[in-house]
């Protein structure tokens, strides 16, 4: 052999078949592979994926179905039953983060993801048909320095809670991506991302919260009406934020609205759907009233200002239909002349 071909020594017996003999410096545990620690160093054994070795990914397979159930592995052919077998092979094969691949069951029993992992995802097979989370999830973070990161992918989540161990001093990121989550959420620094999905449960910083939001999770979540705290919360957008909101333009009477050719300044509160630097449009419901003229002076926190002049209007009353088209993300400013 030349001098860089590779060498191996297999043992033999008879006819019968080859034998590999350990020739790694520490015990040859069954589940670990031969692993390299480089150039003339002898190899080792370590769990797949583990120290030494390059991976693509670090996956794990749950069926509560097709799984032999206990010692299951998670690889395709030996999928874990829960998902609490699957976070403990992951802390077993040395990782700190880890993919669970989750086939369509409800699952039932709380989870609890330990510090060692500072990166969970918990994604389903199929979008079609989602795994049911419905069982509490509590992830044990750093007090301080590394937050734990937990995102769900394509899953219903039905749980009461996910939450830090100790929401007064450990933090979370949590992501959800077209999925729905009924759990209430809370860590001390909390951020929740939401790409086309929605946060039904409350959402509780103890500390802070910060959110960010795709227009579609955003009107979605609205709608669910959870509450997030503490109050002024920060508030980000991957886009541009579209949102609509009817209600009535209501000025009545003198001397608030004294004369025809007079215009007024009407503020309207509306608290969970603006912040400031949203940049605001209004359209009248009801295009065939022509008595009067009106549009958006200003944006503040939870407010809406609006400008309305009565072209002819002898009644002196107002009381109309409109809707606001509300642009949430901060638009870019011209350049100053």
């Amino acid at each position: 052999m030349g001098l860089y071909d590779p060498q191996m020594r297999v043992p033999t017996s008879g006819t019968g078949a080859a034998l590999a003999r350990n020739y790694a410096l520490n015990a040859a545990n069954a589940g670990r592979v031969l692993t390299s620690q480089g150039d003339n160093l002898p190899p080792i054994w370590a769990a797949p994926g583990g120290a030494g070795v390059l991976p693509v990914n670090h996956v794990l397979f749950v069926d509560a179905v097709n799984s032999p159930g206990a010692g299951a592995t998670g690889t395709l052919g030996d999928p874990c039953q829960t998902l609490q077998a699957a976070i403990n092979q992951a802390v077993l094969n040395g990782w700190t983060d880890v993919q669970l691949q989750v086939a369509f069951e409800t699952y039932a029993a709380p989870l609890a993801i330990p510090v060692s992992l500072v990166q969970v995802s918990i994604v389903g097979w199929d979008a079609l048909e989602c795994p049911i989370l419905s069982g509490d999830i509590t992830y044990t973070t750093a007090p301080a320095g590394l937050t734990g990161t937990l995102e769900i992918v394509n899953c219903l989540v039905t749980a009461a809670n996910i939450q830090t161990a100790d929401v007064a001093l450990q933090s979370l990121n949590f992501t959800l991506i077209n999925s729905i989550n009924a759990a209430a959420v809370a860590a001390n620094t909390l951020l929740i991302e939401q790409f086309n999905s929605t946060q039904e449960g409350n959402a509780t910083g103890t500390t802070a919260l910060f959110t960010r939001w795709d227009g579609h999770s955003w009107a979605t979540t609205l709608q669910a009406g959870p509450v997030f705290a503490p109050p002024g919360y920060s508030r980000f957008f991957f886009d541009a934020g579209h949102d609509t909101y009817r209600r009535s333009l209501t000025a009545n009477g003198v001397p608030l609205f004294p004369a025809v050719g007079s215009t007024v300044f009407v503020t309207m509160a509306m608290p969970a759907y603006v912040r400031a630097g949203d940049y605001a449009e209004i359209q009248v419901l009801d295009p065939a009233v022509q008595d009067f003229n009106c549009g958006v002076h200003g944006v503040g926190p939870g407010t809406v200002t609006v400008w309305l002049t009565n072209l002819s209007r002898a009644g002196l009353n107002f009381n109309e239909a409109i809707q606001l088209l509300i642009h949430h993300e901060t638009m870019v400013p011209e350049p100053a002349p």
